[in-house]
């Protein structure tokens, strides 16, 4: 029961190849019972895990494995094709954006800045829900000074949007360099 209600879930919210391509599992014992375990990887090497919840209510939405060093990864970089990279804060909205990658969050670190230089990547969209506008611009101004970057902008989604679920932007904001 417990795989047949998260398979679902997860078919409701995300293309199919996403789900397989994620590795997506779940567990029926301990404190994650019932939420869709991802595996989060950098360089085809698993770093630690994030949990959704699915079944329950009551707690956390997300959980990660304790000590999860979610500041030094960027999800789905592994699946990125070129030099273009669109960032979201989580791994819905990962899965649902081609050629994204998820900041775990709506902050990039120093560590997560490299990860985008050391790729190679020149042209970058922000782009999380539309509630955190504040939180884009703030990432626009740590990411501007990327030597190789030669585009950046903001998608301004509308303030009850997030990317997992919406396929239009409201506007894009070219930041100056």
């Amino acid at each position: 029961l417990t795989g047949r209600t998260i398979w679902a879930y997860l078919k409701e919210r995300l293309p199919v190849e996403a789900i397989y391509r994620s590795g997506v599992g779940y567990t029926l014992l301990g404190p994650i019972s019932g939420r869709a375990v991802f595996p989060v990887r950098q360089d085809g090497e698993l770093w630690f895990w994030q949990a959704r919840q699915v079944m329950f209510q009551g707690g956390a939405k997300y959980v990660s494995s304790p000590g999860a060093p979610k500041s030094q990864v960027l999800y789905g970089l592994d699946w990125l094709v070129g030099r273009r990279a669109i960032l979201v804060e989580g791994i819905f909205d990962a899965l649902n954006t081609p050629g994204a990658v998820a900041l775990l969050g709506k902050t990039i670190s120093q560590e997560q800045i490299m990860l985008l230089y050391k790729r190679g990547i020149t042209e970058i969209e922000i782009r999380l829900d539309g509630s955190a506008y504040a939180a884009a611009r703030s990432l626009a101004q740590q990411l501007r000074w990327l030597p190789v970057l030669e585009a950046l902008t903001i998608a301004r989604l509308r303030p009850d949007e997030d990317p997992a679920m919406t396929r239009q932007v409201a506007e894009y904001i070219r930041v100056r360099l």
